[in-house]
């Protein structure tokens, strides 16, 4: 596809290619909303109808910053979203339209092992897939997408996808657990249901936006969701006299279960009772991603703004994200509004456009919706203006080389961008210097990575929604828009003897 035509399909949120514009078209870098930024610098990226890789290439439109690195591209899957390993050289994908694929030895099979009743429509979809911790004894296989509602459980969760944007229950997000049996995947049991709601926007169309979808199990055994906001204006998400829970359902959250979704005793808001005892963290406008430090075990989660301030944190338990009063450092609270209030879509919602964001930072705390325990959390680093982070990955032992090792990797959907971290030898903090020492990347809406240049690992990967290292060790990068799966080894000779263990 011509990149000129890929932004069109960005600008212009048409679906199904660009539909996820997954963030995208939530995320305009310049406050219009007619053209979402999705800007390529000539000295970061080839755009994808370049052709073959320089140094540290492979696939055709890729390239990686290190030129000892290998790529090489897995086809034969459509509008990938989420991995999961079942063994070596193994593993389950989930496409956005309604399918889920096995992938051997590099070959996507021709059948699916699950084709669900898939409501695809805009950000919905099958968005997630993890196995559980106990996969080798119990094959439990965990998926978050979208219903169309149409027949009864569990035989009406099977059949045709729709892009109907009408064609959805109230509560038709869910996670879900199915049975593997080598071959096919069969419904075990529901885990949880969430909103999905049909919004009227400032767009003067009807969005099926802000639904989150990654799932993983932590090292606490414990499955975490992500659903964003829905465009809800409520409590979850600081709106102290807006929706209540009980009337929005849950969302702007993170979300910790058990693995069958009963509620973990030690949940930091029990207290409060059903359903926000099932909340880790609040405050969540969306995200297309987060991963635990494989030695602290702690959550990182990124989340995107509308037009600035993409974050990324470590987020412990009763955390507050900040939307929608204040995304980013508290000192930078008045940038994160001036770039907001010119934007024409009104934070996707005319009961709280950007005009009604605080006076003051310190206003903008004190308009915090508060849980007992809870915690306003800044971020580790942010974005100036959206770029839309999407994957995420803490890169486990030294397959890649020994410099990678410990390293976070964070994918993008506005410039296709694959970005590196490096990360305390504690796991408590990014360690930023240079430019990025105050925390922020100061880009600019014309060049979305301007200032992050030293912290690109690689381009041209449009977009990378998954992120994920196989039994082996080798890294692993779903492209929604490129139909394709990137397989990233180290291309040289040297030994490795620390392939991670984690395999969801």
């Amino acid at each position: 596809m011509p990149f000129a035509a890929l932004i069109r399909l960005f600008a212009l949120a048409l679906l199904p290619v660009a539909a996820l514009a997954f963030a995208a078209c939530d995320d305009d870098g310049d406050g219009d909303p007619g053209s979402p930024q999705v800007t390529v610098t000539p000295d970061t990226a080839q755009t994808p109808d370049e052709g073959g890789a320089e140094d540290g290439g492979g696939a055709e439109g890729v390239q990686l910053a290190d030129p000892d690195l290998q790529v090489e591209a897995i086809e034969g899957v459509d509008m990938p979203t989420q991995i999961a390993f079942i063994g070596p050289d193994d593993m389950l994908v989930t496409e956005k339209d309604g399918d889920v694929v096995r992938v051997t030895d590099g070959q996507a099979q021709e059948e699916p092992v699950l084709s669900l009743a898939t409501n695809y429509a805009d950000e919905r979809g099958v968005l997630g897939i993890a196995t559980h911790p106990g996969f080798e004894q119990n094959n439990y296989v965990y998926i978050y997408w979208t219903w169309t509602g149409e027949g009864d459980v569990p035989d009406g969760l099977t059949g045709e996808a729709s892009e109907d944007i009408e064609l959805v229950p109230e509560n038709g997000n869910r996670v879900d657990r199915f049975v593997w049996d080598g071959e096919r995947l069969t419904f075990d049991q529901n885990i949880i249901e969430l909103p999905s709601r049909v919004t009227d926007l400032t767009l003067d169309r009807r969005r099926g936006n802000h639904n989150g979808g990654v799932i993983k199990f932590g090292d606490d055994g414990k499955l975490y969701a992500v659903i964003g906001d829905q465009n809800v204006r409520g409590e979850l998400t600081n709106v102290q006299d807006g929706e209540t829970v009980t009337e929005s359902g849950l969302v702007a959250v993170v979300l910790r279960l058990n693995d069958d979704g009963s509620v973990p005793e030690d949940n930091p808001f029990v207290g409060e009772g059903d359903p926000l005892d099932k909340v880790y963290v609040y405050g969540v406008r969306n995200s297309f991603g987060f991963d635990f430090h494989p030695d602290t075990g702690d959550l990182w989660l990124e989340v995107n703004g509308q037009a600035a301030h993409d974050v990324i944190g470590r987020y412990p338990a009763g955390s507050n994200v900040g939307w929608i009063q204040i995304l980013g450092p508290v000192e930078r609270f008045d940038e994160y509004k001036a770039i907001e209030l010119p934007t024409e879509r009104q934070f996707d919602s005319p009961s709280f456009p950007p005009s009604m964001l605080a006076a003051s930072a310190d206003e903008a705390l004190a308009r915090l919706f508060e849980l007992p325990g809870s915690q306003f959390v800044e971020p580790e680093i942010t974005w100036k203006y959206a770029v839309a982070p999407a994957g995420m990955h803490f890169i486990e032992g030294d397959a890649l080389g020994a410099e990678y090792a410990g390293d976070l990797l964070v994918g993008d959907v506005n410039t296709g961008t694959i970005w590196r971290f490096d990360v305390a030898p504690d796991g408590s903090s990014l360690q930023l210097s240079g430019p990025l020492a105050d925390g922020v990347i100061d880009n600019t809406s014309e060049d979305l990575t301007a200032e992050g240049q030293d912290n690109v690992f690689g381009s041209g990967f449009f977009v990378g929604t998954d992120i994920k290292q196989s039994p082996d060790g080798a890294l692993y990068i779903t492209s929604l828009a490129q139909n394709a799966i990137y397989r990233i080894t180290a291309g040289g000779g040297g030994e490795s003897d620390g392939a991670p263990t984690r395999q969801q």
